[in-house]
């Protein structure tokens, strides 16, 4: 079985948190772990992004190159955490591999983070790159590319 279970923390400038980061509608009820083990996939990533910061995380956007979402991003309140889960698709011999992004509200930049799981770990491993864009730019599909291949782009 190949999983990867991401948790980020996010913290710009001053920490809006003062107290524990509380759980989303997301995660009501459940954690990452069950979350990536209850998929019924042989390769899964679930991903729970702590927001610390004093700005809402919105306009979540996911492309995928490989597999699918079977838990949607979602907007991410400050002093929130949120979870997602992409699988491979059902019958392949495929990964998953994609990325998604939020806008950070007031900022005109977006976080950005790539993962990759593949099917067969005998040739490659599990990848996760995290980003901020400089300047306010629309979600890119072809940004899975750039971070996995190529690293920063200087956007």
């Amino acid at each position: 079985m190949a999983q990867l279970i991401a948790t980020i923390c996010l913290v710009l400038g001053a920490s809006a948190a003062e107290g524990a980061i509380i759980a989303g509608s997301s995660l009501a009820g459940t954690t990452i772990e069950n979350l990536a083990l209850g998929t019924g996939y042989s390769v899964s990533m679930a991903m729970e992004v702590s927001n610390f910061t004093p700005y809402v995380l919105g306009d979540p956007k996911v492309t995928t190159n490989s597999g699918g979402i079977t838990m949607s991003p979602k907007v991410i309140q400050p002093n929130y955490k949120e979870a997602m889960v992409a699988t491979k698709t059902a019958y392949s011999t495929g990964g998953t591999f994609g990325v998604v992004s939020w806008e950070i509200a007031e900022k005109s930049r977006r976080i950005v983070v790539m993962w990759s799981v593949p099917y067969n770990h005998n040739f490659y491993s599990n990848w996760l790159a995290v980003g901020i864009t400089k300047q306010n730019l629309n979600h890119d599909s072809g940004w899975a590319d750039q971070m996995y291949y190529y690293g920063s782009n200087d956007q």
